[in-house]
Formats: structure tokens, C-alpha cells, sequence
């Protein structure tokens, strides 16, 4: 019996094989070809921040669309039918970013699914985020389809989360936070009774010193559910 309704079309793929098209599930199309132009001396992400907003009063509407749309049909041509994208929500921008993704979203959208997430910038808790949630209001006001931000950033990653998902909720919007993964060792020291090296009992002693010792995740703030710790076993 076949499978294929009556209206079913069957094509020859002549030997190739049929799969799903692909998703970009977290771009920054605002930021798209700015490497071209604005310098990261430090090449990690606190670098990369600071850059933007050295560079922040260089980037236009228009300039921002141009980019967008260009790196959008680049991924298009490539196979790419659905992006979800941050754009960054700052009270130095303002709407700017934000607003040139919309328009790009809306003249590509019978070419790829564009979705736009506010990128809400810190500090969003108490009284000196208060004039960034009313910017994430008015963010969901212009149209944004998801709202992000960037917890482990804040001075109470909790307080932000929760913030976050309040402002998501109360706009009846998804919510994507910025979702690194970090990767840290774990090291257990075991004193061993052995001839060489330290006393017995200094052996211990550091040992006992390393487990109080503060963990990587609680000294950077890091929010547990992004952490995956990969241990050893030292024998001092």
C-alpha cells in the first residue's frame, strides 16, 4: 500500500539524499560584518562588549539593515530557511538595532523565517534597571518575538532571571537567554601516605584548604545550569 496521498508529487532524487533544512537557533545579525570595522584587542566577550559600545555611535538604522540583510541571504543561500536572532537593547541604542531587525525581518520574510529576541542589557533589577525594562517594554511594543537577556552578567543572576521571565510573561512572548555553556575542571586532591613529597598530615591540610576553597561557578557568578564540570583525581 503507498504511503503518498493521491496528490503527492514523487521526484527522482537521483541518488541524493532529502533532509530538513537547516536553522541558525542564535545570531546576531546586528552585529553582522562588524569585525570589518570595529577592533576586539582582547578577542574574549567583556572585549567584544566594551567594543560596541566604544563603536556604538558609528552604527545607523540603515547601516544596520544593510548588514542584517546581507548576512540573512547569505545564510538563506546556503540552505538556511529559519534564523532566531539577538539584537542588542541598550539605553545607549535605544530601538535603533532593534528596529532595523524588524524591517529586515519583514522584507525577507517570504525568503526566511526571521525571528527577532531583545537582547536586554544590564543592570535590568532593581531601581537602576528600571529605565531598561521600560526599554523592553517598548521593544515589545515595536514588535520583538522573544525576549533575552544575559543573567549571569547582573549583580543577582536570580532577581534577573526572574525579572526576565516577569517582563516575557506579562507580554505573553518566549523568552531565550544567552545560553553559554561552561566548561570547568574539578580537581580532587587525595593525600596519600607515599615517601616522597609532604608530611602526611600537610598533605591533608591542603587538601582540606582546596575543597573551602570558593568554586569557579560561585566566584564568576556563573548560573549552575550552564555549568558541566569535568573532574580528576590528584594523589598528592
Amino acid at each position: 500500500m503507498s504511503l503518498l496521498s493521491p496528490t503527492a508529487r514523487s521526484l527522482d532524487a537521483d541518488g541524493y539524499l532529502l533532509l530538513p533544512a537547516f536553522a541558525e537557533p542564535h545570531a546576531h545579525l546586528d552585529k553582522a560584518f562588524l569585525a570589518e570595522r570595529v577592533e576586539n584587542p582582547t578577542g574574549d566577550l567583556m572585549g567584544a562588549i566594551l567594543a560596541m559600545d566604544v563603536a556604538r555611535h558609528t552604527i545607523t538604522l540603515d547601516d544596520t539593515i544593510e548588514r542584517a540583510e546581507r548576512a540573512a541571504r547569505l545564510l538563506a543561500a546556503n540552505g538556511c530557511t529559519a534564523i532566531r536572532t539577538h539584537v542588542d537593547l541598550t539605553l545607549a541604542a535605544r530601538l535603533t538595532s532593534v528596529a532595523a531587525l524588524i524591517e529586515v525581518r519583514e522584507r525577507l520574510r517570504d525568503l526566511v523565517e526571521i525571528q527577532v529576541v531583545a537582547l536586554c542589557a544590564w543592570p535590568s533589577i532593581g531601581d537602576l534597571g528600571a529605565d531598561q525594562r521600560a526599554l523592553v517594554r517598548e521593544a515589545v511594543d515595536l514588535g520583538i518575538d522573544v525576549i533575552g537577556g544575559c543573567p549571569h552578567l547582573e549583580s543577582d543572576p536570580a532577581a534577573a532571571n526572574d525579572n526576565l521571565l516577569t517582563l516575557a510573561a506579562d507580554a505573553g512572548l518566549p523568552i531565550d537567554m544567552m545560553e553559554t555553556s561552561f566548561f570547568l575542571s574539578r580537581q580532587t586532591l587525595v593525600p596519600t601516605n607515599q615517601a616522597a613529597g609532604m608530611a602526611l598530615w600537610r598533605e591533608k591540610l591542603f587538601a582540606a584548604m582546596s575543597r573551602n576553597a570558593a568554586s569557579a561557578t560561585a566566584f564568576f557568578k556563573i548560573p549552575t545550569n550552564r555549568v558541566v564540570e569535568l573532574g580528576t583525581r590528584i594523589e598528592l
